[in-house]
């Protein structure tokens, strides 16, 4: 589930295995960090639109960290008493791996084209030449030549329409197979001529009957934009028709002007759409489709382009939709739907903010020394609580050896992180884990310290604002009380487990159950805004620098 601005505000453990990647899905994370967004927006904005509330639409979509092909279906979460579609609402998203179907369909595909390409010419030439080749070698006799003339003709006719038949249900299983979805033709007609405008290909008319049709929205409205856009400006008079055409529909791109020649349309057809993915283009769209595509010339210097559908039918009553069980092993915070588009950080209030408490574990205290990070911790906050299932922990390789006396502290030995990942890994992956959050962290500048010193090697910047513990301390108890972690802890009434304690995980939940418990400090003191927090805390600026300059 997601809000309107495409942030996961719940999400359960199957959904976590079809998403796939190194770092697993987070709540107040974009659902385009794991799902390529093109098709999500699009349907989104098109079942914005209808403001229909039982509306559905059904997409195909490809997960960002391999490329896994998922058959989903979007229907928007309705507000109010009167189940009204807002502006503001978000949506639920449901998920279907579709990918080893694919690939055993294409498989099938391959054989079926094959079979079809090596005898379908065969038997056309062989009932073309029968004729000739039975008048030259046949029996003398004129009537017993007849006779065989006409039944190798008829077996030749028979081959050659066993093979259009099979052909024809191969085509109809073909389209039947297919995760298809039923959209309006004035939707996809409206879709059509928005994307035109929005490429600047200039204008283009929809006329469409109250039709529902069967066909993969995203990629065919790609198609005939793409389409549009190859007729160029010299045609003019553009206008998309889709008309009922028996069981099924056609789509018309209809224009004023020059004709399109063969081998041009068969070259449009095979360049790629934009729609993310290289590999898709006219013509594989036409034969998800079980289609084809020519051009036909009409009266009056007129031409058009000729798509049939198989299937559409007249507009009749929405179906009620069918209620689903509640999935198990859920991660979900629905407060985050309520909320708008988020002002200014320095005005935005703390129980708004997402943050990622983090601690590391090193080689030694200095740096600018050459110490290293041997491990990194973290936890989120969204709303107000942890986020149990959302953890970041993992060792580093820091590409030195670890001082002994460092480790009798956390207990990280060579042995270890001898098989961990090195920092220019674990920091890109720890940058996306924090990715959009404020940081947290107790004594935050020697742990940021050892992580920006690292930024050209990872490739990122670790520009997140920055909340320290100590600071916070400070503000609460006053800058004379002690304010280590582990005065912090026991003045809170926390408990580290001694065999957590200088560990980084260990230490980051410490520091997450220490930071909520002074939120309700701060908020008491009046300081609710981010901004307001941060001048406090910049008062006690000689206990630490601040990390937000």
């Amino acid at each position: 589930m997601c809000t309107a601005d495409h942030a996961l505000v719940f999400y359960n453990g199957q959904a976590v295995d079809l998403l796939g990647g190194a770092q697993a899905p987070g709540l107040d994370r974009r659902v385009f960090d794991y799902l390529h967004p093109a098709p999500i927006r699009h349907a989104h904005a098109r079942l914005l639109a209808t403001a229909d509330p039982d509306a559905a639409s059904d997409l195909l979509c490809a997960t960002v960290a391999d490329g896994r092909t998922l058959a989903a279906r979007m229907r928007l979460i309705s507000e109010g008493e009167d189940h009204q579609v807002r502006r503001l609402a978000g949506y639920v998203l449901t998920l279907r791996d579709v990918s080893a179907d694919l690939r055993a369909h294409a498989g099938r595909e391959a054989l079926m084209d094959e079979l079809f390409d090596r005898i379908r010419r065969p038997a056309a030439a062989l009932q073309s030449l029968m004729g000739v080749l039975i008048a030259e070698d046949g029996p003398a006799d004129p009537q017993a030549r007849a006779q065989l003339r006409e039944a190798a003709r008829a077996e030749a006719g028979h081959l050659a329409q066993a093979i259009h038949t099979l052909h024809d249900r191969h085509e109809a299983m073909r389209a039947d197979w297919w995760p298809l979805a039923m959209i309006r033709a004035s939707d996809f007609g409206a879709a059509v001529q928005a994307r035109v405008a929005a490429e600047g290909a200039g204008d283009l008319l929809p006329v469409t009957a109250a039709l529902l049709l069967r066909l993969e929205g995203f990629e065919m409205v790609a198609l005939i934009a793409h389409l549009v856009r190859r007729l160029g400006p010299g045609r003019a008079e553009k206008r998309l028709e889709v008309l009922e055409d028996g069981a099924g529909a056609l789509i018309a791109l209809e224009w004023r002007g020059a004709a399109v020649a063969i081998a041009d349309l068969e070259l449009w057809l095979s360049e790629p759409l934009d729609v993310g993915q290289a590999e898709v283009t006219g013509r594989r769209v036409l034969s998800v489709h079980a289609t084809d595509l020519w051009p036909e010339r009409l009266h009056e210097g007129r031409h058009r382009l000729c798509l049939p559908l198989r299937e559409a039918r007249r507009i009749g009553p929405d179906p009620h939709p069918v209620p689903r069980p509640v999935p198990r092993q859920v991660v979900y915070d629905f407060d985050l739907l309520g909320r708008g588009g988020e002002s200014a950080l320095a005005e935005t209030p703390l129980d708004k903010l997402t943050f990622v408490v983090f601690d590391t574990e090193t080689t030694g205290l200095f740096p600018t020394g050459g110490d290293e990070i041997v491990q990194i911790a973290a936890v989120r906050i969204v709303n107000g609580r942890r986020v149990a299932g959302e953890v970041f922990d993992t060792l580093v390789n820091p590409g030195r050896p670890i001082p002994a006396a460092s480790t009798a502290i956390h207990g990280i030995t060579e042995a270890m992180v001898a098989t961990a990942p090195a920092i220019a890994e674990v920091g890109r992956r720890f940058h996306k884990f924090a990715e959009g959050a404020v940081l947290v962290a107790h004594n935050a500048p020697f742990d940021l310290e050892f992580l920006r010193r690292k930024e050209l090697l990872i490739g990122k910047n670790f520009d997140n604002p920055v909340l320290d513990t100590v600071h916070l301390s400070a503000v609460v108890f006053g800058a004379a009380e002690g304010h280590s972690l582990d005065a912090l802890t026991h003045r809170l009434g926390i408990t580290i487990p001694e065999e957590a304690r200088h560990t980084a995980l260990g230490d980051t939940v410490a520091t997450a159950e220490a930071f909520l418990r002074l939120l309700p400090a701060l908020k008491a003191r009046g300081l609710t805004t981010f901004g307001a927090v941060l001048t406090e805390v910049r008062k006690h600026g000689r206990l630490m620098r601040d990390m937000n300059a």
